[in-house]
Order: C-alpha cells, then sequence, then structure tokens
C-alpha cells in the first residue's frame, strides 16, 4: 500500500451554513465590541475551531485548551473585518466572529460538538486523559463503527501513547510512512495535513485499507495522535 499516495489528501477547514439570528456572549455589547469593518477583500486571517457551551463562545487554542472568548457573535449577514493583524477577513452569514485573550478579532471554524463524559462513541475505561481532538477522532471513528451494529473501540493507554509518539516523530522528520517507529502490533491508520478530526476520518474511510482497519471485528482498543510538523499528521493504532 502506498501510504502517502492514498493519504496525502488535504483536509480543508469547511464554513457551514447557519441559521440567520445572533448570539451572542454575555460580555459583547455591539455598540463597542464588534470588529472593525473594510471594504478590502484581498487577504485571509487565521481561525479556530470554537463551540458555544452554557451560552458562551469558547475556541481551541494551539495548545488544545479550550479558552472563552472575551466577546462572540453569530453573523446575521455577510461582510469583512480587519484582524488583529491588519488583514482583511470574510465572513458569511451565519459564521461566528469571535475576540480572543490577544484582544484581536477572528472567525470560527465550524463549530464542533461538547463532548461528555459518558459519550457511548468515547469509551474510556481507564479515565486516559485525552485531548478535544483525540476525543473527536475516537467519537467520529466510533461512530462508523456503530452506524454498521459494532461494538465501539476502547481508548487504550497504551496505544494513545505510542499514536501521540508516532505522530510527533513523523512531524519531525516530515516523513508520512508506517516504517517510522513506533511500529503497532495490530492495525494502523496515518495520514497527513488533515484540518481536523472530521476530515481525517472521513479520509480514512474513504480508502478501502484504512476503512477496513476502522471496521475490523478483530479490534477491541484504539489511541489516536495528532502532531503539527508542516501540517499535521494523524496517527490511529487499534488491538
Amino acid at each position: 500500500m502506498n501510504s502517502v499516495s492514498l493519504l496525502s489528501l488535504i483536509g480543508l477547514g469547511l464554513l457551514v451554513a447557519l441559521p440567520a439570528f445572533a448570539e451572542t456572549h454575555d460580555s459583547f455589547s455591539p455598540s463597542k465590541n464588534r470588529p472593525i469593518q473594510s471594504k478590502s477583500t484581498q487577504a485571509q486571517s487565521n481561525y479556530f475551531k470554537g463551540r458555544w457551551n452554557d451560552g458562551k463562545f469558547e475556541y481551541l487554542d494551539s495548545q488544545d485548551d479550550w479558552i472563552k472568548a472575551k466577546a462572540a457573535y453569530r453573523t446575521t449577514d455577510s461582510g469583512t473585518f480587519l484582524d488583529i493583524d491588519g488583514n482583511t477577513v470574510e465572513y458569511q452569514k451565519g459564521d461566528v466572529l469571535f475576540k480572543g485573550i490577544d484582544d484581536g478579532w477572528y472567525k470560527a471554524r465550524k463549530e464542533t460538538p461538547v463532548i461528555s463524559e459518558e459519550d457511548p462513541a468515547v469509551p474510556n475505561p481507564q479515565n486516559t486523559e485525552l485531548s478535544e481532538t483525540e476525543k473527536l477522532v475516537i467519537k467520529y471513528t466510533n461512530e462508523e463503527r456503530m452506524k454498521r451494529g459494532l461494538p465501539a473501540l476502547k481508548v487504550s493507554s497504551n496505544l494513545l501513547n505510542l499514536s501521540r509518539q508516532k505522530s510527533t516523530n513523523m512531524a519531525r522528520s516530515q516523513n508520512l510512512s508506517h516504517g517510522v517507529s513506533p511500529r503497532p502490533a495490530g492495525g494502523e491508520n496515518i495520514a497527513w495535513n488533515q484540518a481536523n478530526a472530521r476530515e481525517v476520518v472521513r479520509s480514512w474511510m474513504n480508502s478501502d485499507g484504512h476503512r477496513a482497519n476502522i471496521l475490523s471485528r478483530r479490534y477491541s482498543a484504539i489511541g489516536v495522535g495528532m502532531a503539527v510538523g508542516n501540517g499535521p499528521y494523524w496517527t490511529q493504532m487499534f488491538q
């Protein structure tokens, strides 16, 4: 199997159409806190994964931690604004704009669900600490299994550590390869440059060999890892 040709599909951060109503953070003041408008459309800005949690908007920072925005609202029309670096950012009706802890305004990537500790798609009998991204990869993977009547894979601390190490080593060497250590005792899926958990699981499900690992009846445990080098490197290990 040529892992690079199968797995080098770039996953783009997709925007989703959202209802046309304003949803505001409790510190939001329309007269003071809206971003500066601009008529230029020459540049794009960084943007972040976010979610509404108990009426407040949170965004995922580079350390994979959820941070409460200083202000946020859902737009009711399309337009542009200037971010903290002076770049012009385009937004569509229904996008969420938020103010970060650096006082800059950003556009949120499509929102991600709040995963409860009892989510049946993320069984974690060892109570292993997981990042939000790891939880989502496991959730989306197990949802594909559960759609087909297969049991959910349980989180394994050992496989989790191995998967994290594998992704880190691939990112450091900028080498997407099953030959990069550590090597799993069971099945393995790897990928490069998908933007988020949903995109990487979708790309694996669109590949025969990787879909077979996800849907295999032989496996009962899973570990996942993601590390950023010249793009995100993703790993799943199964036993």
